[in-house]
């Protein structure tokens, strides 16, 4: 795969949305042991571009993946966001709650949620570990660490083609079929401790960019960054709101 790939997607409905930002709400699931606030230069970003946004608040340092979705359920159940196009921007962990929401919903009758109808759009997932990561491995072997954190269990590094949460488009007979426009962004820079020390494979200093990289992605897009700058960046911004409004990311 490409790692500026490009190609045009089929989806049900039209992919750009670049003059009509407004039509869109954009929501901000930020990842492990972070809270919303971690996300406030996207939204604050994403804002100034004419998208309405909304930034959520998941328990999942001390929860798991089904706590993060039960969550998200919970909070986007309101009547703003019907008739809109929903798009996900997700950090890290994040990705994997986005991943198990929409595949949730996907399944779940319409009668049972507020979604009228349920169209996710577009994904984004910031350093998103969608095999996990051997940090976490690492991390339970401290006693007592997995009770506390349960998320550890969710992050652990999967075997190659096992995934921590769902796919979200079927590839040969995995994963959950949906229309979604899915790019990925991946950091290139192990700079920090701990990956630079104890993660082998490339990676941005948490996450290893083989796990980052999911094999449904429509787009993906490496910058420099670590994984707990990157989503704070200009130039991430500036990509993602590409990908929002062309359905890939800039060449």
């Amino acid at each position: 795969m490409d790692l500026h790939s490009t190609a045009t997607p089929t989806i049900a409905e039209p992919g750009p949305l670049a003059d009509e930002p407004k039509k869109c709400m954009v929501i901000l699931v930020h990842g492990f042991f972070r809270t919303r606030r971690d996300m406030a230069f996207l939204h604050a970003g994403l804002a100034r571009r004419g998208y309405s946004v909304i930034s959520v608040e998941l328990p999942i340092t001390r929860g798991t993946i089904a706590d993060g979705v039960a969550a998200l359920k919970q909070q986007l159940d309101q009547k703003q966001l019907r008739g809109k196009r929903i798009m996900f921007v997700a950090h890290s962990m994040g990705g994997l709650v986005v991943r198990a929401f929409v595949a949730h919903m996907i399944k779940e009758p319409a009668s049972h949620h507020s979604f009228a109808p349920f169209y996710v759009s577009h994904c984004v997932f910031i350093g998103t570990p969608h095999q996990g990561t051997s940090l976490a491995n690492l991390a339970l072997h401290v006693p007592g660490l997995g009770r506390f954190f349960k998320a550890l269990s969710d992050l652990r590094s999967q075997p190659e083609g096992k995934w921590s949460a769902p796919l979200l488009r079927s590839l040969g007979g995995r994963g959950v079929s949906t229309e979604s426009r899915i790019g990925i962004i991946a950091g290139a820079s192990a700079s920090i401790l701990p990956g630079r020390l104890l993660i082998a494979q490339n990676n941005d200093g948490m996450v290893p960019r083989a796990s980052a990289i999911a094999p449904d992605a429509d787009a993906v897009m490496l910058l420099p960054f670590t994984h707990v700058t990157i989503h704070k960046q200009t130039a991430t911004l500036n990509a993602i709101a590409y990908f929002l409004a062309h359905g890939q990311f800039p060449p």
